[in-house]
């Protein structure tokens, strides 16, 4: 069943804004409980002399239940002040609820009592409620949800509460091996170790503990084994990551890591960690549905291939492992993913055969799996003209649908969450994004574009946040990873100090672009700044993009669009947005497909219009023509406005009334 508030049953309801009582962790007051000390803004938990680390959506339904000081908290108290509000299933309320009381259990604090058709309470006990002892305040501000991410860090001692829900994946790490004798080998395979484990338990994953051979592993009932070695070679480092299926005793895929220099521990166990955790996810979420062992260390062997990096090769996985079982429901949705994955890359004259035996794959799989609501979202969005790039009504239905019925589905949210960038909702992208980094917390990509859409939002209170979110990031991939999106929100934000910062940087100045691309940002920063009509000049000679359809998209269109704008051009900002924005409106549905199969489903990014340094333009009717032809306006008009016109009264949100 899925409850919001009322505890109704919905499906496909639009999400929920923020709710006023929802509990900002980045806020609240360290407290204790008997012999417990609670650190939400940390996520830390100690007792017993030891400090434990646990999710974020866990440690808010703490914070809720010891808040109330032993009163009742109703489920759609829960709902409110833990999941903003959202759709969410009975499982996940259940799995929070057991995982806080294993948490009482553990620590002899205090327990927790169901209530029967009302909700829960927390009743202090073990060593019994200090009286002076602070209770954590709640704070009542609306977005909260963004600062539960600001410190969920993976990190040494982290710990996973046991839940009586589903059946939990089971994953045995055996420490890694190093290869060199000396003690600093020794201290780096530990630090690798405890940082995949650490990774990998915040997926929900169980790791049995006392694990040392591959024995340990099988009798511990593990389903996957993660196993290595680490060798120094001078300053540089290597480490070898092994994925086993405990079943077959065979190794599913193997891949080789390296690094140099004093970093090369936090890099390296990031690299490894980032490899492991999406597939782990991903194979985690069919387990509940799949039985046969050979088409789950199938769906790892896919998703570790993509996680390497060799997408093609994993969509050739994919499209084996379906038609060796026909009847798997798993094997099929995981062909129709990844087909929408790999599409602009597919050749253009195989594009129309794939997409149409991905769609049969996503039909199969709403047929065959007890939920059909994924498969139909794949189908939906990611399998149907004009593409996932650009979101419609029939698309952002799906996926809500898709999200409600499983609140942890991996990788959607996210998904979902970049669509909505490009609209222009940057709060409701933020949640959703979230709902996803709270289950991977090292994703690259979702990272990137949680401190893209703060970035972009009009509000300038996410100072914290994002130095949380960077040093994350940076932390595991080195200064350069967030270096693209930050040059180019800073550019479509008007903030020219921060964009010239980034171009000058050794450290971040190859990341944002190389070649042309860079010559390009270098020449429009100089304009926007400078104003002078030799520099515009120079400017609209090279802000000059590839026809409409051209693969890939010029990295420098943004950069030149945001530029015009902030020299007051219009008239060649709406030229080169004509020009590069092609029309997915243009004409009937079957012509639609042909553009989207010709094309590959790739387009311009739609999301530098919506920058502060784009105000002007949207302030113009000419702007109204851009909405349409990109299709925003026909979403827009659905219901889903986007952010500035709650702030803006620009010509095209006149529309949306």
């Amino acid at each position: 069943m899925l409850i919001r508030r009322s505890g109704t049953q919905v499906i496909g309801e639009r999400q929920a804004a923020s709710l006023p009582g929802e509990i900002e962790l980045a806020r609240t007051a360290d407290f204790e409980l008997g012999s417990l000390q609670v650190q939400p803004s940390l996520l830390q938990l100690s007792f017993g002399g030891e400090s434990h680390t646990i999710e974020p959506r866990v440690m808010q339904v703490l914070v809720l239940l010891a808040g109330e000081r032993g009163n009742v908290v109703a489920r759609d108290q829960l709902i409110d002040s833990c999941w903003g509000g959202r759709i969410v299933g009975e499982d996940a309320i259940n799995r929070c609820i057991a995982k806080v009381r294993r948490i009482g259990a553990e620590s002899g604090s205090f327990e927790i009592e169901t209530v029967p058709r009302v909700g829960y309470r927390l009743v202090p006990g073990g060593a019994g409620q200090s009286a002076s002892a602070p209770w954590p305040f709640r704070r009542s501000i609306v977005g909260a949800m963004a600062a539960v991410l600001i410190l969920a860090l993976v990190g040494t001692g982290f710990w996973y509460a046991r839940n009586s829900g589903p059946p939990q994946p089971t994953v045995a790490v055996i420490p890694f091996v190093a290869l060199n004798s000396d003690p600093d080998a020794n201290n780096f395979a530990q630090s690798i170790t405890d940082t995949v484990s650490n990774a990998l338990a915040q997926t929900g994953a169980r790791l049995p503990d006392n694990i040392r051979s591959a024995e340990d592993a099988r009798r511990s009932g593990a389903s996957l084994i993660v196993s290595g070695t680490v060798r120094r070679q001078g300053s540089t480092y290597l480490v070898t990551a092994r994925v086993g299926s405990s079943a077959s005793g065979s190794t599913i895929l193997s891949n080789e890591f390296q690094a140099n220099g004093s970093d090369a521990a936090a890099a390296l166990a990031g690299q490894v960690a980032i490899w492991l955790v999406p597939p782990v996810r991903m194979w985690a979420s069919f387990l509940p549905v799949e039985r046969d062992t050979a088409v789950t260390d199938g769906i790892m062997h896919v998703f570790l291939t993509r996680e390497g990096g060799d997408n093609l090769r994993a969509w050739e996985l994919s499209r084996t492992l379906a038609k060796a079982h026909s009847g798997s429901g798993s094997a099929q949705l995981v062909f129709a993913l990844l087909t929408s994955d790999v599409f602009p890359q597919i050749a253009r004259e195989q594009r129309r055969a794939a997409v149409a035996s991905a769609r049969l794959a996503a039909e199969k799989a709403a047929r065959l799996l007890p939920k059909a609501s994924r498969p139909l979202a794949v189908r939906d969005c990611h399998l149907t003209a004009p593409g996932w790039h650009v979101l419609t009504e029939r698309c952002d239905e799906a996926t809500r649908r898709a999200i409600a019925d499983d609140p942890d589905v991996p990788l959607l949210p996210y998904l979902f969450g970049a669509q909505l960038v490009d609209t222009g909702r940057f709060q409701e992208a933020s949640k959703m994004v979230d709902m996803d980094l709270a289950e991977n917390p090292l994703g690259p990509g979702q990272l990137n574009l949680r401190i893209l859409a703060t970035r972009m939002m009009a509000t300038d209170d996410g100072d914290d946040l994002l130095q949380g979110l960077e040093a994350r990031i940076r932390r595991y991939l080195g200064p350069g990873a967030t270096a693209s999106f930050d040059f180019e929100s800073a550019v479509a934000n008007g903030d020219l100090d921060a964009a010239e910062k980034l171009l000058r940087d050794p450290e971040t100045s190859s990341a944002v672009a190389d070649g042309r691309s860079a010559d390009i940002m270098r020449l429009v920063v100089r304009a926007a700044r400078s104003k002078t009509p030799g520099d515009v000049a120079a400017m609209r000679e090279s802000c000059n993009p590839p026809l409409p359809g051209a693969i890939p998209p010029n990295d420098s269109f943004g950069t030149c669009l945001a530029g015009f704008a902030l020299v007051d051009d219009l008239d060649s900002v709406f030229s080169l947005a004509n020009r590069a924005y092609g029309d997915v409106e243009c004409c009937s549905n079957a012509q639609q497909e042909q553009q989207w199969l010709a094309t590959g489903g790739e387009y311009y990014p739609r999301w530098p219009l919506f920058g502060k340094a784009m105000a002007a333009a949207r302030a113009d009717r000419r702007f109204i023509e851009i909405a349409r032809r990109t299709g925003l306006l026909a979403y827009w008009k659905s219901g889903h406005p986007p952010d500035f016109c709650s702030f803006e009264r620009a010509p095209v949100c006149q529309l949306l009334h």
